[in-house]
């Protein structure tokens, strides 16, 4: 085959890689060009089993969003739930196109958002590995010589995501797309651990049917309380405060009736 020939199908090749690309850009930035009522309040509905689901119609409407779904027709809040991709999270939040989204508190994120007082939940970050392994973790030094399951996008601790990225630069790092897909590679011995949220995981491994084939290891990588966020640039909440105060007090209703642990029951979680 001459270099001629060669060479023109690299380029076709490119030229067929190159507008796959450039159609699946379009492609994500048409499924956030999200249309609702001028003062219909937009809140993100995440992906984080059993908390949130993205609005998937197989599955059940998530624990907080249920919670949250109360304390907005209580309140009389007009709110549409829609899913938005964690990349454009938060510039669609400090651009106010997002109103309202649920977060673990950080300081630099008040630069952007008013944070309400009252936890939604609570979740803590841990290893889990399977049920026969002889694995302790007592600090990141335990982690040296195994393979970590990371699932994209989760940040942790600032600490842990630290050591992680080092880990990622030795290759002993394998990056999923989702924690079924973790929890497969921990079970089929591709990964030695995998870091999660422990109830994200233990839904998961309920689902899957693979509850008696990992453990969890008591070692916290981080536990936080998360709280429902307003963007700084919302156009639709004319009064931030008053809306967080009123949703707060929402929650706590909810714990002190037993609704609150009621729905968190039926998710598996104690609270």
């Amino acid at each position: 085959m001459s270099d001629a020939i060669r060479l023109k199908k690299h380029l076709i090749r490119f030229f067929i890689y190159t507008l796959f690309l450039v159609v699946a850009f379009f492609s994500l930035i048409i499924s956030v060009q999200v249309v609702a009522e001028p003062n219909t309040i937009l809140m993100n509905d995440s992906r984080w089993p059993p908390f949130f689901f993205a609005g998937d119609q197989l599955a059940p409407p998530g624990a907080a969003k249920e919670i949250l779904e109360i304390c907005f027709d209580e309140t009389g809040y007009p709110v549409e739930f829609t899913f938005f991709p964690i990349n454009l999270l938060h510039k669609y939040l400090e651009i106010g196109r997002l109103d309202l989204n649920v977060y673990s508190f950080k300081p630099q994120r008040e630069a952007i958002l008013y944070y309400g007082k009252e936890a939604l939940y609570r979740t803590s970050y841990r290893p889990f590995v399977r049920w026969d392994s002889p694995i302790q973790i007592k600090s990141l030094r335990d982690f040296d010589n195994l393979v970590i399951g990371h699932l994209e996008g989760v940040t942790y601790s600032e600490r842990y995501l630290a050591y992680l990225r080092k880990k990622q630069a030795q290759g002993k790092v394998l990056t999923v797309r989702s924690n079924v897909y973790g929890l497969t590679m921990l079970i089929k011995k591709r990964i030695d651990i995998l870091v999660e949220a422990d109830s994200t995981i233990f839904w998961f491994a309920k689902q899957l049917g693979v509850t008696d084939k990992i453990k969890m290891l008591d070692f916290d990588i981080r536990t936080a309380d998360y709280f429902l966020t307003v963007s700084k640039k919302s156009r639709k909440i004319k009064d931030p405060q008053k809306f967080l105060a009123k949703i707060d007090e929402c929650i706590r209703g909810l714990k002190k009736d037993g609704r609150y642990a009621e729905i968190m029951k039926k998710y598996g979680l104690e609270y």
